[in-house]
């Protein structure tokens, strides 16, 4: 065979370079005869390679031993208005061909072979043996030399799994690599911590940040890890076909290496963006309602994702009825056990839940319900896409003006996309976007409901196309090991500090829509200090035993605190002035309450509250971290924090000892009581067992 066997379709390089600008790849067909042939790869459009000429392929080739359509190369943009920037990823994707599609020798898909993308790079070799080899140039491919640890550290577990230069994605403290599963050669993703440098990083930056505020952002950068190891514990317990699968996690002393499944599909918000904004009800309901097996599996173990958005959902197959996956749980927790609540403000806004956004210490928290919220805006998302609200306002309105949006028909704009969308879709949003959680549909109600079920004959061949496309997924033996220490390993330490652990802060809220793999950095952001501490601060700075009113006056954002204790008790603080020190002069300040989050209550932990020169200890083989005392969500940040407030320990180890013993035994977060009591009846009960071994020791007369 030779290049003048390959012939071209009907569209013209013109006519592809007015509609979608310069090529960014191509492929070049090699002959045995030495004569090459460059097929031009345009950003966005797909180049198919088969035997017809059926005006389906781009290029076609008259040879038995290819198939009609045999495979196709396709891009995956994840930002339309900054394609110089990030150049989109290109794949070769083989479509259930008789006599398969290689890829530097390997085949990556024929007919009876789950049907997925192949991330390709530059000087990829591309067959369709014996005759057909075509090479791919993409000069614009980004790669990272890894360093001397890192090549150490993948020598223990080579064997299983290996690390390109290739960097997807970048982050303050890490990258995202092209990975390899060795057994299967399978791509995965890695995301590479550098744990070391995220220390490094900020003793580079601290010369303008002393004292405290030093402190506090060596406590952000130990916080971060945490919320990480958190991340990868929980997912470590999760498997299911719309869940990303995290295949295995190493850490050294210096570098976790987080190896996930790859998404050939790119995320949703790039795939909504494809096609032109919005989907059809079909392929919204299609997608939709893996998300919700999604939400419905992680709720019923006791999870909630609270950040579920479109760039939060990995496309696993472009092609209609493709699998989809729920990733990125790095705000991911464990409800409590016995109310089912949780009280961290955060999440992304415009998709954040109501309840979330203005969460309630004396109303409980919030629930998974929550998570359902988020799941409406989506969905409305997949139905209308960006028209009825413009994505550059999601962030600027509130939960009421978005429901008003989606659901109030409120102009004759809205009111025809409501029009030409079906009434089971919009019973569905209208069920899910309920500002009363109680009123919001379940999980299991949003899988029961009409728009899933309605036509039985839709609904069938809904469930037909899903259970095709998860017919390869395998679920992870329980028995099997994600999470590995490497040889010689030994506990995170920060040496530059000899002081007590500090106080936790709020975070700010993120708007956390960077990379899909990778999103360390926005755990390690600068929070504010509550009211609470900026009263408390004051009095200590002063030395006085009360809190003046022209010194309240002159804090930031002065209003009278009311802060939500355990067990319904409140402790109002209330400002008079000096003569007026028992209430003779009323000039309360208590019209408004400041609220704030039960994680950041402080309450006795039932641990010993570690020194910030010890190291920071964490297992692979721990138990899931809990969340922290520590609410996640600000809206604004301050430079000026108030001074550490020091934990005063006992000397005595003794009394050390039976603190630590009897905070095991305690209920988390106990309050300073209920440890105060327990405390007092272990006293008792040890005075009393040396009181009968000193009364059994005299002898009797």
């Amino acid at each position: 065979m030779n290049a003048d066997a390959l012939h071209e379709g009907d569209d013209s390089d013109m006519y592809d370079v007015a509609q979608h600008g310069e090529p960014v790849a191509s492929l070049v067909y090699q002959s045995d005869h030495g004569h090459n042939m460059e097929l031009p790869i345009y950003a966005g459009k797909e180049l198919c390679i088969g035997r017809l000429d059926d005006g389906k392929c781009s290029f076609f080739i008259p040879d038995s031993r290819v198939s009609k359509r045999h495979f196709r190369i396709y891009s995956v943009i994840y930002d339309k208005e900054k394609c110089d920037e990030f150049q989109p990823l290109i794949y070769c994707e083989d479509l259930e061909s008789t006599n398969g599609t290689y890829v530097n020798d390997r085949c990556i898909g024929m007919i009876g072979f789950e049907r997925i993308g192949h991330l390709l790079t530059h000087g990829d070799i591309i067959e369709i043996k014996p005759d057909w080899r075509f090479r791919f140039q993409h000069h614009s491919d980004t790669s990272m030399p890894q360093c001397m640890t890192q090549l150490q550290d993948q020598e223990h577990f080579a064997d299983k799994y290996a690390i390109s230069d290739r960097v997807l994605g970048q982050g303050q403290y890490g990258a995202v690599y092209l990975g390899t599963e060795v057994g299967t050669s399978k791509q995965l993703a890695c995301k590479v911590i550098n744990l070391s440098e995220a220390a490094d990083n900020l003793a580079e930056h601290s010369s303008a940040v002393a004292g405290k505020a030093w402190h506090e952002r060596v406590e952000r950068a130990r916080e971060g890890i945490r919320l990480v190891m958190r991340e990868i514990k929980i997912l470590s317990k999760l498997s299911h076909p719309n869940i990303v699968d995290l295949k295995k996690t190493f850490c050294s002393n210096t570098h976790l290496y987080i190896f996930t499944e790859l998404a050939p599909g790119g995320d949703l918000f790039s795939y909504i963006d494809k096609h032109d904004d919005k989907l059809s009800d079909l392929q919204s309901r299609v997608i939709s309602r893996q998300i919700v097996l999604a939400i419905q599996y992680i709720h019923s173990q006791g999870i909630a994702h609270r950040d579920i958005k479109p760039e939060n959902v990995l496309i696993m197959q472009t092609d209609f009825g493709g699998r989809v996956v729920l990733t990125d749980f790095g705000f991911a927790n464990y409800i409590h056990k016995s109310s089912g609540r949780l009280m961290s403000k955060l999440g992304t806004s415009g998709f954040i839940a109501p309840e979330v956004d203005s969460v309630d210490v004396v109303k409980g928290g919030y629930t998974t319900a929550a998570d359902l919220w988020s799941l409406g805006v989506l969905t409305a998302c997949l139905l209308t896409g960006y028209s009825i609200i413009p994505r550059e306002e999601f962030t600027q309105i509130s939960q009421n003006e978005i429901a008003d949006r989606f659901l109030g028909a409120h102009d004759d704009f809205t009111r025809e996309r409501w029009q030409s969308m079906s009434g089971r879709a919009s019973h569905f949003l209208r069920n899910l976007l309920a500002m009363d959680p109680e009123k919001r549909m379940t999980a299991d109600q949003a899988l029961a409901h009409s728009w899933f079920t309605k036509p039985p004959t839709e609904a069938a061949l809904i469930e037909e196309g899903y259970k095709r496309v998860i017919r390869f997924w395998r679920k992870r033996d329980e028995d099997e090991e994600v999470m590995e220490d490497l040889p010689g390993r030994t506990p995170i330490s920060y040496a530059n500090e000899s002081t007590t652990t500090g106080p936790r802060f709020r975070r700010k809220l993120p708007d956390a829509s960077s990379s899909p793999y990778f999103g360390l950095d926005r755990h390690i952001n600068q929070k504010i200090a509550s009211k609470r501490k900026n009263v408390l601060a004051e009095v200590n700075n002063s030395g006085a035993r009360f809190l003046t009113s022209d010194s309240y006056r002159n804090m930031p954002n002065r209003r009278g605190v009311n802060i939500s204790a355990q067990r319904d008790k409140q402790v109002n603080v209330e400002i008079v002035d000096g003569r007026d020190m028992f209430g003779s002069f009323s000039n309360g300040l208590s019209n408004g309450s400041q609220q704030f989050d039960m994680d950041e209550i402080s309450l006795v932990p039932t641990k010993p509250v570690p020194r910030l020169e010890e190291t920071i200890e964490f297992s692979m083989g721990d138990s899931v971290i809990p969340e922290t005392p520590q609410p996640e969500a600000m809206i604004e940040t301050q430079d000026e924090s108030p001074p550490t407030r020091v934990r005063v320990e006992s000397e005595n180890d003794e009394e050390r000892s039976m603190h630590d013993e009897v905070a095991k035994t305690i209920p988390k977060y106990s309050s300073a009581k209920v440890l105060k009591d327990e405390l007092m009846k272990k006293r008792l009960e040890k005075e009393m067992a040396r009181l009968r071994r000193k009364h059994s020791s005299v002898p009797s007369s």
